[in-house]
């Protein structure tokens, strides 16, 4: 590895890793949550209003803003990810059984700001066991966690409902909803769960692993056609899932070569505060929320960093947000800044409750700014 590459690889999963072990030491003692919720909120602490309270697939959070899955793969990192301000974490990707992932370097930080990521992890996890020993540990807790599921690479699409569903089975206990991770690009072959010859295996064999009935989402990507997005969302609402998370990381090699031509050849997805990134994302939320939104709820992912681009996601459709880059670039801090300022804003619109934004923009297509 070139001095370049330690150093990008340090600013990247080595600075999670740092962060992940520090905020689970933290999270375990009454002064380390205190000095969290300063740290994270201000002088008056972890940021609560009544403005802020969301309803998901019958999942109540106390405001829109939830720990997206590859942050905390381990379950270890909950409490103190709460107590900066989220209203929930969704722990994984989460396998069967351990698997290293994909050789390093693969997570980069390719802008100055540190705010625009690439990784190719490939599904690092230390398996369902793990997990479930952490999640035991600190069980119960006072706010939800989500359970990103997935196969193991050696696991062949065919078994893969079989996969998630011991996973499942496992950790459903601990979970207020269940994420099918079937969109990443660093496993080869994953995104052909997304296909209609795969889903209803997939929800069939995951209803019949959930000990209680939770709702279930799968997680898409953006880098299909627009057509190819609109049908899929459509045959889960069919199927009867509950929700989409939206969207993954993207290959999109034009995004990538704006950052330097070795990252537009370099494999893996591109995440955080690209610009074409995030509106991709919010893109592809407006679509599926103009065709299925009656049917589907929607958490909002990509380049989500300030309340403009939460606003964004929430007016084109998302219920809730998932954040995972802008925690890094944020050093912490992103989950107290924007529900603070959202509260403000809805406060000064006359808004009762941010719920009442959700899809105001899907048909305009107009960005957020502004009165609604």
């Amino acid at each position: 590895m070139s001095l370049q590459e330690h150093a990008e690889t340090l600013r990247g999963e080595g600075f999670k890793t740092l962060a992940e072990v520090a905020l689970q030491k933290a999270g375990q003692a009454t002064l380390g949550q205190l000095a969290l919720e300063v740290y994270g909120g201000g002088l008056h602490g972890r940021f609560e209003s009544p403005r802020l309270a969301v309803n998901v697939a019958g999942v109540g959070f106390d405001n829109p803003l939830i720990v997206g899955a590859g942050w905390d793969k381990y379950g270890r990192a909950l409490r103190g990810l709460y107590h900066l301000g989220f209203a929930g974490v969704e722990v994984g990707t989460v396998t069967p059984r351990p698997q290293p992932g994909n050789s390093k370097p693969r997570l980069w930080t390719v802008d100055r700001r540190h705010s625009v990521g690439l990784n190719r992890m490939g599904f690092n996890s230390p398996g369902k066991e793990v997990v479930k020993e952490n999640l035991e540990a600190v069980w119960p807790l006072e706010f939800h966690v989500g359970v990103n599921v997935g196969r193991n690479k050696d696991v062949d699409n065919a078994q893969a409902a079989e996969a998630h569903a011991e996973v499942i089975a496992a950790l459903g206990k601990y979970a207020s909803y269940i994420t099918l991770g079937i969109s990443s690009p660093n496993t080869p072959g994953l995104r052909e769960l997304q296909s209609p010859q795969y889903l209803e295996h997939l929800l069939v064999s995951a209803r019949e692993a959930m000990r209680f009935p939770v709702p279930l989402f799968v997680k898409i990507d953006g880098d299909r056609p627009d057509k190819e997005i609109v049908a899929g969302a459509a045959l889960l609402a069919e199927l009867g899932y509950d929700g989409v998370v939206a969207i993954n990381t993207s290959t999109n090699e034009s995004w990538k070569a704006k950052y330097g031509a070795r990252w537009a050849q370099e494999p893996g997805g591109l995440s955080g505060a690209d610009p074409d990134y995030r509106d991709r994302a919010t893109e592809v939320v407006r679509m599926i929320y103009r065709e299925s939104g009656e049917h589907l709820a929607i958490m909002g992912v990509g380049g989500i960093s300030t309340a403009e681009h939460a606003l964004d996601k929430l007016c084109a459709g998302a219920s809730a947000l998932q954040i995972v880059t802008a925690i890094r670039s944020s050093w912490g801090r992103v989950a107290g800044q924007i529900n603070r300022e959202l509260d403000q804003r809805l406060e000064a619109a006359g808004i009762a409750n941010i719920q009442q934004i959700v899809g105001s923009r899907a048909l305009s297509g107009s960005r957020a700014s502004g009165n609604w």
